[in-house]
């Protein structure tokens, strides 16, 4: 207990000493730079720190996603190519800006068995070398790992092993938001602030594509983050669950996950041929979503052409109460309307909608915000609306 205790308190000795420095003297913390650190030695050796690897930025830190965001590049902290884990800040020494002195100090590591180091006197013990190049060790899965994102905790609490996930963002627990709400109550929750993520000791943080300043603060800090970029397809939402199930050393999972997923797909009973239906999302203040979001994409994958499309909006807009009377769309979709009332949605259930002859559907927002394998219930909702659009009569 006494252990626990002093590494938590190192823990929020070393957040206020950096939260302290100015920007550059961070850096050189975090780096490994030994100079001005802990009275080292100005000329002694610097040893390179140990860098983790990251993921590319899928929504981030305490921030609730649009459900159909317009398409983003995705921002990257480090190379997506495999999202992977870093040196666990809470265990190893260099990891640690209190430690990073402690890196300056020649080492005397170099000394082989069997004889002195080069510089030594002594003869140096020669080790024959083998043909086989040498193995090298798996990558140890993360052992303490904080979502701060609402789509990477879903992905998280599917894939992670008992214990390896610590905390999931508030607003896992969140009805409106959250397709998990039940799951997310076996963890302590957490509102994606730096200090708070920092001090649970994480060896690997998930987040989303919006983390802003609390990720780039964990990043100064030496905290290995891997950021999943918001998903703007049926694809980015495979890519997303792949990724995550890199970073917790899951791939077996997230490939299960995959091929049921995939499965599912394939058996769903979708509208071909023929002129599709016109369908378009309404919500707040006349807000919409167009090809390039992962909410129109489920729809053109349920059989339906877009509103958004043909008035040229590629990402997620407004379309004005006339245009949407004007066009008269087979579908509209809308979705989860918050407590309380407000002016901006006072359009979702304006008078005149009762004037169109299409169909008006709610889909719960939890179905299709993230990419999880609920996509596929909100899928197969509007491929039924899909058929039933195909068979009305032409007005």
């Amino acid at each position: 207990m006494r252990a626990m205790a002093g590494s938590g308190v190192m823990r929020a000795a070393a957040l206020v000493a950096v939260l302290s420095l100015p920007a550059p003297a961070v850096g050189a913390i975090a780096g490994g730079t030994p100079a001005t650190i802990a009275g080292a030695a100005p000329d002694a050796p610097a040893a390179p720190a140990p860098k983790g690897q990251s993921g590319r930025a899928l929504p981030s830190a305490g921030v609730v996603e649009s459900t159909t965001g317009a398409k983003t590049p995705a921002t990257a902290a480090a190379p997506h190519s495999t999202p992977g884990r870093g040196t666990r800040s809470g265990s190893n020494p260099a990891a640690s800006p209190l430690a990073a002195a402690a890196a300056a100090e020649p080492s005397s590591a170099g000394i082989s068995r069997g004889g002195r180091s080069p510089g030594g006197s002594a003869p140096v013990a020669v080790i024959p070398s083998s043909t086989t190049p040498a193995k090298a060790p798996a990558p140890t899965p993360p052992r303490r790992v904080v979502s701060v994102n609402l789509c990477t905790d879903q992905i998280a609490m599917a894939l992670a092993a008992p214990g390896q996930l610590v905390s999931v963002s508030h607003l896992a627990r969140e009805p409106q938001s959250s397709a998990m709400v039940a799951e997310a109550q076996r963890f302590p929750v957490n509102h994606g602030r730096a200090e708070e993520v920092y001090l649970l000791a994480p060896d690997l943080v998930l987040a989303g594509g919006y983390g802003g300043a609390s990720v780039a603060l964990l990043h100064r800090l030496g905290v290995p983050v891997v950021e999943v970029p918001p998903p703007n397809s049926l694809e980015d939402a495979r890519a997303a669950i792949a990724q995550v199930g890199a970073a917790l050393g899951r791939e077996a999972e997230a490939a299960a996950m995959l091929a049921d997923f995939d499965a599912r797909l394939a058996a769903l009973s979708i509208p071909t041929g023929g002129d599709r239906p016109l369908a378009a999302t309404w919500g707040p203040n006349g807000y919409s979503s167009g090809g390039a979001t992962l909410a129109g994409d489920v729809l053109r994958a349920a059989g339906f052409a877009l509103l958004a499309d043909r008035l040229g909006m590629q990402g997620s807009g407004y379309i004005t109460l006339e245009a949407l009377v004007m066009a008269d769309p087979a579908l509209i979709v809308t979705g989860t309307p918050y407590p309380g009332a407000s002016r901006a949605e006072e359009i979702v259930t304006h008078p005149a909608l009762s004037s169109l002859s299409g169909r008006i559907v709610h889909v719960p927002d939890p179905l299709w915000t993230c990419p999880t394998p609920r996509l596929l219930d909100a899928l197969a909702l509007l491929a039924a609306e899909a058929r039933i659009a195909a068979a009305r009569p032409a007005p």
